[in-house]
């Protein structure tokens, strides 16, 4: 066995086929680590298309309760919902709080600020979410659409406050009439 030491040839082989050997173990042990990156990379893309899939999904709906055109209007679902919620009065209830934050604000911002406090601040109370749900359920829409429909009333309230009194304080007391 000393012998096969002795030759150089045969101690270059045996260290070629170590290093041949140490090779494909750093190579499967970066593959099997790439392949773990990719499994959570396609998880990341997969939730990703489920909240795409579903942000259509609603802007679909939510186009289902307006009518096409400018200024946006509700169609025959979208007043249905309208009248079921009685969505006129309870926006009418709630405009009054936001008229001031109004003052100035273009028909255009007034319509986004309405969609954003249903979205982020509206806080509805156990009846009223009970109602949204229903109401959700009764007409095959998400609560979402029912808040869109609510924030057109009460973007109509607030235009007609406006174009009533521009810049005066009396409208205030007008809108919770």
């Amino acid at each position: 066995m000393q012998e096969w030491l002795d030759s150089p040839l045969i101690v270059t082989a045996i260290i070629a086929v170590i290093s041949a050997f140490g090779t494909v173990f750093i190579w499967v042990g970066k593959v099997n680590s790439d392949r773990e990156g990719f499994k959570i990379f396609m998880r990341k893309v997969d939730g990703n298309l489920e909240k795409i899939a579903d942000n259509i999904a609603q802007i679909v709906t939510r186009i289902s309760v307006m009518e096409r055109g400018s200024p946006l209007r509700l169609n025959e679902l979208g007043r249905s919902i309208s009248e079921f919620l009685d969505a006129a009065n309870w926006a009418k209830g709630i405009a009054g709080s936001l008229h001031e934050s109004m003052r100035g604000k273009s028909e255009y911002e007034i319509q986004q600020l309405c969609f954003e406090y249903f979205r982020s601040e509206f806080k509805p109370d156990d009846e009223q979410d009970a109602k949204l749900k229903d109401c959700a359920y009764q007409n095959g829409v998400p609560v979402s659409v029912v808040l869109d429909v609510l924030a057109l009333e009460m973007r109509d309230i607030l235009i007609a406050a406006k174009q009533a009194t521009p810049d005066s304080p009396a409208a205030v007391p007008a809108i919770g009439q």
